[in-house]
């Protein structure tokens, strides 16, 4: 099976959008969400085997079939963040 992106526009609350209201039985170990909120973009890995408990923006469990199932935290972006890469990208120090 290959690994799948999802997309949220919340983390938590379980609400449509939201990357915990995605259903465990439809995730597998090192899927990736991208979460955009706020102005900054979360980036994630799903570990299938985790069973960590929910401590938000961190590790977010989904509500439905969870089982061990984690997302993962691998990175955060900024506006500001974007902005550094593009203007060292464009030869300009920030």
């Amino acid at each position: 099976m290959s690994n799948k992106i999802f997309f949220a526009n919340s983390l938590i609350g379980g609400g449509a959008g939201s990357l915990d209201q995605i259903d465990g039985t439809a995730l597998v170990d090192l899927d990736a969400a991208v979460a955009i909120l706020e102005g900054k973009a979360y980036l994630y890995s799903l570990d299938a085997d985790s069973a960590l408990p929910e401590s938000s923006p961190d590790i977010i469990a989904p509500d439905t079939n969870a089982g061990t199932k984690r997302w993962i935290l691998t990175d955060l972006y900024t506006r500001q963040d974007t902005f550094k890469r593009y203007a060292f990208l464009m030869g300009h120090q920030v």
